[in-house]
């Protein structure tokens, strides 16, 4: 393009074939074009006054002002001409009488019609223009309001019913031609097809109210449609109801053929969700496996019985995938949005507690939220602990304590060993015992996050080396890990680097895993277990005997120790059954090479007892209550450290015969 073509384009605040940036930009086009269209009009009346002056004698003549005056604005109509035919929006020009007299191309595509065949014709003939909302015709009124009208005005929600009959919404700048307040010489507009913009910004909504996979509601426009519930309440007897879905067999069918599976499944689930309920309700997809429905000025019998037979659907539901089928179940909290709950949050809190019920009572079933139920009621005091143990972890308000683990018999060495625990440090800095916040950490999968605080902490601390004997440096720490952790390689991963930066010899820490989680995941958790004992580190078996057929799996577990379960422990004295399987458990897991360990030792009479059994070694408040974390060796050098044989906290005596 020429330059002088490029510096005009420039100078109007347009591109080559961009529209213009702003309506400022747009203003000065039509400025210009009013301008250039004037100085035309003007042009041609002093063309004639010097022709006439000539053909009179007067002095005009080829090079007088006349000539001159006629050149310069044709040479500028020329040159606007040029830019409209240039630019990336539609321009129309008219006349006095509203004739079309100028369309640039793009405005020829948009109306479908050629300029030579527009031209003359009325504007609302080539430019139908329709109010978006009200669809009536607006193109008379744009030519009355321009005409009356001093600068640009601009007009959006328009619609353009071009020649072939397609709708194309438009956003329009309208000018009159015309030197100041005189008579209007003809009109021109500006138009921009904002269809592009409107199928965009339908795009991101739709994105921002839409999970992507099920294509149902997500759970922000889900908590906005369930607050405009709470802004225009039914009446007493058609009340609003949430239903809190979480699947129970989604895990399996994502483990088992993989994301793509799950997917599917997530859609099929979906669309049988939308077949069983009403128009007028809400479903979306919360979140992982779990979807809420809103059903509106629904009485509570029918929400009732519309739950159940949505039960029933998913119960009788299969879904298959290449050679495997499988049977899918719903766990679903119900609960009524009324007066009892006031905010969004409280509501779903209540289905979502109702929810978990169901899943705690069997899975694949309902519950219904009741205010006085105390089950329920339990429920709420767990969750208002996640908030509290997820602000202990962002404040590090954890303490580290300690229990010692001590040797029964002679030919053990004295080697210092301890059970590492955990302490939350409330508001107030005082110390909270893990059986109030563990519970609720297991129960909403806050472990992990436990897990890797305290093995951070505990690694930290081995090396630093504060207050150790020389015999820290042989020293066992024990620590548990919660089931989560099992299945999860990026844990794995998490260990050995910690204890690399913190140079921890592996030999040194002995991690426990319950019996029951074991069990519950054996093929990961033998390949956990076997991975990292080849690296050197220890592992007990916590709680055994209290899982069933807990021998039957014992010999596919590599591990170096069995933890006595402390329900046979605390009353093997008064119950002999519970003795006989104290014996049983010491005396399988010596025959195949594992150590063991009692717990819950609460006096001497049974410390002697385990002794006498066979017990390598023993813990529990009899021996030593948990101690500060830093408090360790201290306790270990004064109350083990004198003698060949171990000392009780109680008489520091032998406990071997």
């Amino acid at each position: 393009m020429h330059q002088l073509l490029r510096s005009q384009l420039r100078g109007l605040g347009l591109s080559e074939t961009g529209p213009p940036r702003d309506i400022e930009s747009w203003s000065g086009l039509l400025e210009r074009i009013n301008q250039t269209y004037t100085l035309s009009e003007q042009g041609s009346s002093a063309s004639e006054d010097s022709a006439q002056a000539t053909s009179q004698g007067g002095p005009g003549c080829h090079e007088g002002p006349g000539m001159r005056c006629e050149a310069q604005p044709s040479l500028e109509r020329g040159r606007l001409q040029a830019i409209l035919r240039s630019i990336g929006e539609a321009v129309i020009t008219t006349d006095a009488q509203g004739r079309v007299e100028y369309l640039n191309p793009v405005a020829e595509t948009l109306t479908q019609w050629p300029h030579p065949e527009a031209r003359s014709r009325p504007l609302r003939r080539v430019l139908r223009l329709m109010d978006e909302f009200s669809q009536k015709p607006i193109t008379d009124q744009l030519i009355q309001d321009a005409t009356h009208s001093v600068g640009p005005g601009t007009h959006e929600h328009v619609l353009l019913l071009n020649r072939e009959g397609t709708e194309i919404p438009l956003t329009l700048c309208v000018s009159r031609i015309g030197a100041g307040d005189g008579p209007a010489m003809g009109m021109v507009i500006v138009a921009h097809d904002v269809t592009v913009e409107r199928e965009m910004a339908q795009q991101l909504c739709y994105q921002a109210t839409h999970d992507p996979i099920t294509g149902l509601y997500n759970r922000t426009e889900f908590e906005r449609r369930l607050q405009g519930l709470f802004d225009r309440p039914c009446e007493a007897e058609r009340r609003h109801v949430l239903l809190y879905i979480d699947l129970d067999q989604f895990k399996i069918v994502n483990d088992t053929c993989g994301h793509v599976a799950g997917d599917q499944l997530l859609n099929q689930i979906a669309y049988l969700f939308k077949e069983q309920l009403r128009a007028t309700d809400t479903v979306a997809r919360l979140g992982g496996d779990e979807f809420g429905i809103l059903l509106e000025c629904c009485p509570l019998d029918w929400a009732k019985q519309a739950t159940e037979e949505l039960l029933k659907a998913v119960r009788e539901f299969r879904f298959s995938w290449g050679d495997k089928t499988f049977e899918i179940g719903a766990s679903i909290g119900l609960t009524a949005i009324d007066t009892e709950h006031h905010t969004v949050s409280e509501t779903l809190s209540a289905a979502d507690i109702a929810c978990y019920a169901a899943k705690d009572h069997g899975r694949n079933r309902v519950h219904i939220f009741e205010p006085d139920d105390t089950e329920i009621h339990q429920r709420r005091l767990e969750m208002q602990w996640v908030s509290r143990i997820t602000e202990a972890l962002s404040e590090d308000r954890f303490a580290l304590a300690c229990q010692p683990i001590i040797p029964l018999q002679s030919d053990r060495a004295l080697r210092p060993r301890f059970e590492t625990l955990v302490r939350m440090i409330d508001e107030q800095g005082m110390l909270i015992s893990p059986g109030a916040f563990i519970p609720a950490a297991e129960r909403y999968s806050l472990m992990p996050s436990i897990d890797r605080w305290l093995i951070s902490r505990v690694f930290e601390r081995l090396q630093s080396g504060g207050h150790a004997p020389a015999s820290a440096a042989d020293a066992c720490w024990y620590i548990n890990l919660s089931a989560t952790y099992i299945a999860d390689p990026g844990f794995l991963e998490f260990i050995r680097e910690t204890a690399h930066a913190h140079h921890i010899p592996p030999r040194n820490i002995c991690f426990e895993i319950t019996e029951t989680s074991a069990i519950t995941h054996m093929s990961t958790a033998t390949e956990f277990i076997r991975t990292l004992r080849e690296e050197g580190f220890g592992f007990a078996l916590d709680d055994f005997g209290s899982g069933m057929c807990s021998f039957s799996y014992l010999k596919a577990l590599p591990v170096d120790y069995l933890k006595v379960d402390g329900s046979f422990v605390k009353d093997m004295r008064q119950d002999p059954i519970d003795c006989a399987m104290v014996r049983s458990i010491n005396e399988i897991g010596h025959v195949m090479g594992k150590s063991t360990i009692a717990e819950f030792v609460e006096d001497r009479p049974t410390l002697e007892l385990l002794a006498e059994i066979g017990v390598d070694f023993a813990q529990g408040y009899g021996i030593c209550r948990p101690i500060p974390f830093e408090t360790a060796y201290e306790w270990w050098t004064t109350h083990m450290g004198a003698g060949p044989r171990p000392r009780t906290q109680l008489q520091r005596l032998s406990l071997s015969p």
